[in-house]
């Protein structure tokens, strides 16, 4: 694991495979972004049992079907004052590389063996987060265009309504590719107005 700062308060967390990130993010990316669990206590086997019951297989296949992570520094908190009783081991060892100095900051993770897309899909979330500006423009540009095919697929990949916006930004902007590969319909348009704007204010 290696954990560097790219931007201002933007952390970039790298694991040789997303297996290996995906181990470690499990209940930091759940408690931020789950239909189920957002702010809540929870086990990853809770979580496993409830994961397989929502996608349909006898197999928890969590490990395998993300490729990136992308959790607001906040989160991390409840894993250090004790709401969460118990702490594993890989989550102590990424606490320990964080800040914890009370700034806000946001981490994103993707593996080494990840594709460019995964890593500018995780830094639109980054963007959006810590970056006042973008997020306006973000909204405006949403606001001007029916999203409502990316948003349902959005919904039916198992995220909290609360970061809708976001992930149809993100998707549309870094993760065009794999919308076309399932045939969900967005403005391509929108998607190069996204991702111009993501570029420009990344070299900012």
């Amino acid at each position: 694991m290696e954990v560097k700062e790219i931007k201002a308060n933007i952390f970039h967390v790298t694991y040789p495979t997303t297996q290996d990130l995906m181990k470690t993010f499990i209940r930091f990316q759940e408690r931020y972004e789950s239909p189920k669990f957002k702010d809540k206590v929870f086990t990853v086997k809770e979580f496993s049992e409830w994961y397989k019951k929502d996608t349909g297989s006898e197999e928890f296949t969590y490990f395998d079907d993300w490729t990136g992570t992308n959790v607001p520094g906040h989160i991390f908190e409840a894993f250090r004052d004790g709401t969460f009783a118990k702490v594993h081991k890989l989550e102590q060892e990424l606490l320990e590389k964080l800040p914890n100095d009370g700034r806000t900051y946001y981490v994103i993770g993707t593996a080494e063996n990840g594709d460019l897309d995964d890593l500018e899909h995780e830094m639109c979330h980054a963007l959006y987060y810590t970056n006042k500006d973008y997020l306006n423009e973000v909204t405006r540009l949403l606001n001007e265009y029916d999203t409502t095919s990316v948003e349902d697929y959005i919904i039916k990949l198992g995220y909290n309504k609360s970061v809708l916006h976001d992930e149809t930004h993100a998707y549309i902007s870094a993760s065009s590719n794999s919308l076309i590969e399932r045939k969900i319909e967005f403005d391509k348009d929108l998607h190069n107005k996204l991702y111009e704007l993501f570029k420009k204010t990344w070299r900012v």
